[in-house]
């Protein structure tokens, strides 16, 4: 049986003119269990506005194994909700590595570290 757990990144997209942006994460929970996880992502502008165009992706690395690459897309549910499908195959420390453009301005590369646990 597949176990489930459920990840929610709250998102905050602050855009300062003349770069690239940046993001500030916050998690829900920093602990998972091994399998799939639903990765819950929000984008906001900084006017608070969803950010409803971005494209993003979660490359996600065992960070003591070397390990096949785990790159994951997300869905745009909009009103800047992005989801995607995280599986953990054991134990141990990870990150979850988020990349994403919204237009032509990249977003840059942002981490979220995790435990998984058996």
């Amino acid at each position: 049986m597949t176990r489930f757990g459920v990840l929610i990144l709250s998102l905050l997209l602050l855009l300062v003119a003349c770069s690239t942006g940046g993001l500030k994460l916050s998690l829900g929970s920093s602990t998972l269990p091994i399998g799939e996880n639903q990765v819950d992502l929000y984008l906001t502008d900084d006017s608070g506005k969803p950010v409803t165009d971005a494209t993003v992706t979660f490359d996600v690395v065992h960070t003591t194994m070397r390990m096949e690459k785990n790159l994951v897309s997300t869905t745009n549910k909009g009103d800047g909700h992005y989801v995607g499908t995280v599986k953990f195959t054991m134990a141990g420390s990870w990150i979850i590595f988020v990349d994403g453009k919204w237009g032509d301005k990249p977003l840059g590369r942002h981490e979220v570290k995790v435990t998984i646990k058996e």
